[in-house]
């Protein structure tokens, strides 16, 4: 899967999409993989909840599960990157 390779900021999606997989097959070790990946990527908050998912991946798929699509569905609105078909929302124009 797509922890494996190096991965920058600009692969935040692919990350998201990696750690969605791992969400649908059950895969503690890639979920907790791709959770580290992606938490020196974002904000100390999210950092947070991608630790614990990373935790809880080992002992309870399902509440890891639960965290991932919590701090991801967070990340994909804000606009951090872009994934499950949710669109960031809109930036305004500035007034002329």
């Amino acid at each position: 899967m797509l922890a494996h390779q190096d991965h920058e900021p600009r692969n935040l999606t692919e990350l998201v999409l990696s750690g969605d997989w791992a969400c649908a097959h059950q895969d503690a070790h890639e979920l907790a993989e791709v959770a580290h990946l992606l938490a020196p990527c974002v904000e100390v908050t999210e950092q947070m909840e991608l630790d614990r998912v990373a935790r809880l991946a080992a002992i309870d798929m399902v509440a890891a599960t639960a965290g991932w699509v919590e701090v991801t569905d967070r990340l994909l609105r804000r606009g951090v990157c872009r994934a499950r078909g949710i669109e960031p929302p809109p930036v305004e124009s500035a007034a002329r």
